[in-house]
């Protein structure tokens, strides 16, 4: 695997919720390793991983539909925007 990157010196440490247990986070943390970009499993209220100021919610495609079916989707895309 080769990654095009920007230096990595302005990315700050990954955060991982510490719920996250799937071969996406494993993936993740994988390639975090790679970029020399330090990861910390923690608990977040918010999102499944935290970078800087970017908040990613990870969603298979199963989840995504019922998250939307169920309209709490906006919920979670609403309480990215908080400050």
């Amino acid at each position: 695997m080769k990654f095009i990157t920007k230096s990595n010196k302005s990315l700050k440490e990954l955060m991982i919720d510490s719920r996250e247990d799937s071969v996406l986070s494993e993936l993740v943390e994988h390639i975090a390793t790679i970029m020399n970009v330090k990861t910390k499993k923690t608990f977040l209220e918010i999102g499944d991983y935290v970078i800087n100021d970017i908040c990613i919610e990870a969603k298979s495609a199963a989840d995504f539909l019922a998250s939307v079916r169920n309209k709490r989707i906006f919920n979670q895309i609403d309480n990215m925007d908080i400050e």
